[in-house]
C-alpha cells in the first residue's frame, strides 16, 4: 500500500489547477488570467540557453512546454509555502480553502493571514465567496491571525467600535475589509477618482476577526453581516 502524504494530496490540487485554460485580457492582451501564469508571451529559454518568448494561446505546443516547466516546479516543492506561492495572488485564498482539511490550524491561520494581507482586493475574491472567506475566518484561531502588536492593539478596543471603509459606491458595505481610520478611508475613496464615499458603522468586537496593521492602514477584517447603525458620506480628492 502506498501512502500518500498531505504534501503530494496539495500537489495534486496544484495540478488540477494548472490544466485550468488561460484566458486574456480583452483590454490587455498580455495580461493572462490563470493559476500560475500571469503574462503573454511567456519568456523561456530553448535547449541551447537563449532567450525565447512562447504565445500561450496560439502555440499549443509551445503551451505545454510552459506547463511541463510549472509541473516540476510543483513536483519539485518541499513544503506547503512553497507551493502557494508558486500561485498567483488572485487564486491563493482558492488553493487555501482547497487544502483546508490538509493543514493543522496553527498553519492554515498563518497562511489565512499572509494570503490576505498580499491580495490586492481580497473583498472581490472571484473564486471564493466572500461567505466562505468570511467561514475560514471563523475557523481561524484568532491569537494565531494577529503579531503581538496588532494583537495588543486589538485586545485594547472597546466592545463597540466605530469603523470606516472607502469605496466609489455608498452601497458597498458587504466587505470584510474596513478600517479604523477615517482618513485612510478617505483616501481609499478617492484613490481613483476624484470622488467617493466613506461609510461609517459600528460593530461588535466580538464580531472582528483581526486587526491587521503591517501595510499601516489598521485594517479591521470583520463580518460585515454584522454591522450596526451604517451611515455614508459623499468625499472628494484632497489635495496637497
Amino acid at each position: 500500500m502506498i501512502l500518500i502524504n498531505n504534501l503530494d494530496f496539495s500537489k495534486n490540487i496544484a495540478l488540477t489547477l494548472l490544466q485550468v485554460p488561460p484566458e486574456y485580457n480583452k483590454e490587455y492582451p498580455f495580461i493572462v488570467y490563470h493559476p500560475f501564469i500571469e503574462n503573454n508571451p511567456v519568456p523561456t529559454l530553448d535547449k541551447n540557453g537563449k532567450l525565447k518568448v512562447i504565445d500561450i494561446f496560439n502555440d499549443k505546443d509551445g503551451f505545454k512546454k510552459v506547463q511541463k516547466k510549472i509541473e516540476n516546479d510543483i513536483n519539485k516543492a518541499n513544503n506547503f509555502s512553497k507551493l502557494l506561492y508558486l500561485i498567483n495572488k488572485p487564486y491563493r485564498m482558492l488553493f487555501l480553502l482547497e487544502n483546508y482539511l490538509l493543514l493543522n490550524s496553527s498553519e492554515f491561520t498563518k497562511h489565512l493571514r499572509n494570503v490576505w494581507i498580499d491580495t490586492e482586493f481580497p473583498n472581490a475574491d472571484k473564486n471564493v465567496s466572500i461567505n466562505k472567506i468570511i467561514k475560514m475566518f471563523q475557523t481561524a484561531n484568532k491569537i494565531d491571525l494577529m503579531d503581538d502588536e496588532e494583537l495588543d492593539l486589538y485586545n485594547k478596543l472597546p466592545e463597540e467600535v466605530t469603523i470606516y471603509r472607502g469605496t466609489h459606491d455608498s452601497a458597498n458595505s458587504n466587505a470584510l475589509s474596513w478600517t479604523l481610520d477615517y482618513d485612510i478611508a478617505h483616501w481609499f475613496a478617492t484613490r481613483f477618482d476624484n470622488d467617493g464615499y466613506v461609510l461609517k458603522a459600528k460593530i461588535n468586537k466580538k464580531d472582528i476577526f483581526a486587526f491587521f496593521n503591517s501595510r499601516r492602514e489598521n485594517e479591521i477584517v470583520i463580518n460585515y453581516k454584522k454591522i450596526k447603525d451604517l451611515t455614508f458620506e459623499k468625499v472628494i480628492k484632497i489635495n496637497i
